[in-house]
């Protein structure tokens, strides 16, 4: 406004302007202070809250309790949060599953032996 009054140049046109912020939080600042003033605006390359990375592995984790047999979500998540499993390791699990015709799931639980009884020798005896 100071081009308005007289002392500078005159001010720039809106298009002229941007605001760049690191996270959603603070777009809905800036987007309720810009409805507020009632000045027009373009969201450039915004991101849907359901597309962030976090809300999507939780979304797998959920997907997971509905259904163990859903291999993408399994997939998705395996190693969130860190679980030292590297990528020759869960590669080896995706190709046991793949070989046997098993889910995901039960080749991990094979793994990590669940349902067999700790000390009993293989074979059930």
């Amino acid at each position: 406004q100071t081009g308005a009054l007289g002392g500078g140049p005159p001010p720039a046109p809106p298009r002229s302007f941007a605001v760049l912020y690191r996270t959603n939080a603070q777009a809905l600042l800036f987007e309720k202070e810009l409805l507020r003033q009632g000045v027009g605006y373009t969201l450039v390359k915004a991101r849907s809250f359901f597309q962030g990375k976090e809300v999507r592995d939780a979304l797998c984790y959920l997907r997971l309790l509905r259904s163990p047999s859903d291999d993408l979500a399994l997939d998705r998540i395996a190693n969130v949060p860190p679980r030292r499993i590297g990528p020759a390791s869960w590669a080896t699990v995706v190709e046991e599953a793949a070989r046997g015709g098993l889910r995901l799931w039960d080749v991990v639980e094979r793994c990590a032996g669940v349902g067999e009884k700790r000390g009993a020798p293989a074979g059930g005896a």
